[in-house]
């Protein structure tokens, strides 16, 4: 990192400066399993979804397939995205106030 603005948007926790993604994981954390429809009604539906579904995946934070008996593409979280989005939502806690936190 050479400044402040100038994280990596493709990798890391830079990543999440991508308009988004943290809401993809927070609601595949809470129902486990969603298809690509129903993240686009309940987050969004623009041309740049996909990129983002694929910049999860390729992180290792959820897994993308068809399902065979009604062809909808889903998207599942995997143990990393759980772990990921459990850790996010305890800094949040944090800066909001909501939980007392020793420091390191």
């Amino acid at each position: 990192m050479t400044g402040y603005g100038a994280w990596d948007t493709d990798a890391g926790l830079g990543m999440f400066q991508k308009k988004h993604l943290f809401a993809i994981l927070a609601m595949l954390n809470e129902k486990g399993v969603c298809t690509r429809m129903e993240i686009y009604e309940t987050i969004a539906n623009n041309d740049r979804m996909p990129d983002k579904f694929a910049m999860l995946e390729q992180a290792g934070l959820i897994k993308q397939y068809r399902d065979p008996n009604t062809r909808a593409m889903k998207l599942e979280i995997t143990p990393k995205g759980k772990d990921v989005t459990i850790r996010l939502l305890e800094v949040d806690s944090i800066i909001r106030g909501n939980e007392r936190h020793d420091p390191i």
